[in-house]
């Protein structure tokens, strides 16, 4: 059907960057580190052929690209879209509903491994990155690691896996801004918008969260309603995820995620018309 309907799978820079070959990434670093080569005449020509193109890579192209495994004592970032999930509306139980960032996701975690050590993982939506010196699939640029240094995340994650003695610690958010996801709210630099905390495996209450994130002088994701109750259609459910975006009134809104106090429900509202606009 996909060949007949002329159909692809949209693919993010991160799906796009995860099905490249080794020599495609290490090509890849040569257009952000050697630009005026990789643009001359005669870098061109030495890039097209086998060949040359191998000495090139072997003499310019850097180390292998070598990302880290995902923790498997995170999870990763994910929520069920509600036309997946359409007996939600039955359920009148107030929610939570939050604006949907659309950014990078970006996910730190700190584990103990003893009593001094910890383990401090820096990952994007599928994989770790073990520094801030090693590119990503946005070239040189690494995001991921710019956040944690900006707000010192690392040493207020370990602080507070002290003061309550946990074993493990999550946060859990959406990179915006500069050249990311086309940054639809025009922002100059970039911010972290935190959606998840996560405290020995389980997620404590959004309310809790923010405060927490907040007095460690970050952001979390905006708050549209704390008492948001389903309605009865669909289509009702699907007109509510259109709006202007809290970070940019002069934007829209990719959609809304709704959840409950316990953390037992949880799906996203993404707007048609945010889709539409670009593109998808």
């Amino acid at each position: 059907m996909t060949k007949l309907l002329g159909i692809t799978k949209i693919q993010t820079e991160e799906e796009k960057r995860l099905t490249m070959t080794e020599a495609d990434k290490r090509e890849d670093r040569i257009k952000q580190r050697h630009k005026k080569f990789y643009a001359s005449k005669s870098g061109r020509f030495l890039m097209r052929h086998k060949f040359t193109r191998k000495i090139v890579l072997a003499l310019i192209g850097g180390k292998k690209y070598k990302p880290l495994a995902f923790p498997d004592w995170i999870q990763k970032t994910d929520e069920v879209r509600c036309e997946n999930v359409p007996q939600e509306l039955m359920n009148k139980e107030p929610l939570y509903a939050t604006e949907k960032i659309d950014g990078t996701s970006t996910t730190f975690g700190l584990r103990r491994k003893n009593k001094r050590k910890f383990d401090f993982a820096v990952c994007s939506r599928n994989m770790r990155l073990p520094s801030q010196k090693q590119a990503t699939y946005f070239g040189e640029d690494n995001p991921y690691w710019e956040m944690a240094e900006k707000y010192g995340v690392e040493a207020k994650m370990r602080a507070y896996i002290i003061a309550n003695d946990l074993a493990t610690l999550v946060v859990q958010g959406e990179t915006v801004g500069y050249k990311l996801q086309g940054n639809p709210y025009k922002l100059e630099g970039r911010e972290l918008y935190v959606f998840n905390f996560i405290v020995n495996g389980r997620r404590i209450d959004s309310r809790e969260g923010a405060k927490i994130i907040e007095s460690w002088g970050m952001k979390w994701v905006p708050l549209l309603c704390d008492n948001f109750v389903c309605p009865d259609t669909m289509e009702e459910l699907k007109a509510l995820a259109y709006g202007p975006s809290v970070l940019n009134p002069d934007t829209m809104r990719e959609g809304c995620v709704y959840r409950d106090t316990a953390n037992t429900r949880s799906f996203k509202n993404v707007s048609n018309l945010y889709l539409l606009k670009n593109g998808e």
